[in-house]
């Protein structure tokens, strides 16, 4: 069995191999030893950034992090990192490394990974380098910190939250010494950038058929993400679709906390407003019949709508047939514009494109302009 990336990503590897050092690392080969999709490749190698971009210079090149020595580079639409050797030292705030010094040791860059399991290499040929015993971690199913964990979470104290994930993810255990250290240091996740930290929290939330909540109590994680812990929460993310948007809402029961917290979190305004959406309608009976259908898609639009059903559990059959025949209303055969003409001004306008649109949905056919406009007079008359 031998670790075989895509064909333009070997061709790049083979070539920077020929003048330097370069061996296949990390994620990609912990998850072809474990017979998982590998869908990311990254290198380390002896070259210098400005050797790689020599040696390389027939391929596209993106400068992804050339102060630590990283190069992207992109062969027929395949792309891989690849990192010059490197040792880090004195660490800034429990995440950053104060200096980066390049080297031409791979052992030396072995040393500096987080993990047993994540400080393989493999050479173009297929060669198995591994110095930390991480086929022995691997086979027992154990996370293990390379060198003194206590010294590995304080230089990075985001590698906490980075163990609990591969071993929630993979069903591996945490060794007992890495797990004494990163029970004491914990607190040194508050130096963190919040983003960070709820990155690590969605792709936890992402994994198949997994429920974190346990997990999250269990190392005592809740507050890292401000946010509080209750048992509904579990019960919630085990019915939840899998869907990151509607696994983030069951952490909340009201969608103005939901929206204080995502802003904390420094969400996207769409990830916002869809997660403040589904926590209201959490209290909502909604029917599934076309009235309610055509109401919800005026108001959250068909992504949101579907999200907001599969939450709730409503089966997605008339949804789906309503879509397609396009049975619902995307806008009102007049606008704000139209009622200006008319006289309207103000919350008129509002008041009367409410009371058309709850026409037209209830029957779509008569979402005509001169019929909603000669509906809106006959108001007007009363």
């Amino acid at each position: 069995m031998q670790l075989l990336p895509p064909q333009p990503i070997q061709e790049v590897v083979k070539k920077l191999s020929e003048h330097y050092e370069t061996y296949y690392v990390g994620g990609c080969i912990r998850d072809f030893l474990l017979g998982k999709e590998v869908h990311d490749y990254d290198a380390a190698t002896a070259a210098s950034v400005e050797e790689m971009k020599e040696i390389l210079s027939e391929y596209k090149i993106i400068e992804t992090g050339v102060r630590h020595g990283t190069l992207t580079i992109i062969n027929q639409h395949h792309h891989i990192e690849i990192t010059t050797f490197r040792i880090e030292k004195d660490y800034i705030h429990h995440r950053t490394p104060k200096s980066v010094v390049f080297t031409r040791s791979l052992r030396e860059d072995l040393k500096r990974r987080d993990f047993t399991i994540n400080a393989f290499a493999c050479d173009p040929d297929g060669n198995f380098i591994d110095e930390h015993h991480g086929l022995d971690d691997l086979n027992h199913k154990i996370i293990r910190c390379i060198g003194d964990p206590q010294k590995r979470f304080h230089e990075d104290a985001l590698r906490i939250l980075r163990a609990i994930r591969f071993a929630y993810s993979l069903g591996f255990t945490i060794e007992k010494e890495t797990e004494k250290a990163l029970f004491r240091s914990l607190p040194e996740l508050e130096s963190i950038s919040i983003e960070r930290k709820v990155d690590e929290l969605k792709k936890m939330l992402m994994i198949k058929d997994k429920n974190p909540y346990s997990i999250l109590v269990y190392y005592h994680l809740f507050p890292y993400f401000d946010i509080k812990a209750h048992s509904s929460i579990a019960s919630a993310l085990e019915k939840a679709p899998h869907d990151l948007e509607c696994k983030i809402a069951c952490f909340f029961f009201s969608g103005s906390y939901a929206r204080k917290t995502l802003k904390k979190w420094h969400c996207s305004k769409k990830m916002i407003r869809q997660v403040e959406k589904l926590v209201e309608y959490k209290k909502i009976v909604l029917s599934n019949d076309p009235v309610t259908l055509r109401h919800l898609i005026y108001e959250n639009g068909i992504e949101l709508s579907e999200k907001i059903l599969c939450f709730k559990q409503i089966d997605l059959t008339l949804f789906h047939q309503m879509i397609e025949e396009h049975d619902y209303l995307d806008k009102l055969a007049i606008n704000g514009n139209d009622l200006i003409t008319l006289g309207l001004e103000g919350k008129q306008i509002k008041e009367a494109l409410h009371r058309c649109a709850e026409l037209v949905l209830a029957s779509p056919s008569l979402n005509q302009k001169e019929y909603l406009l000669s509906y809106i007079k006959s108001l007007m008359k009363k």
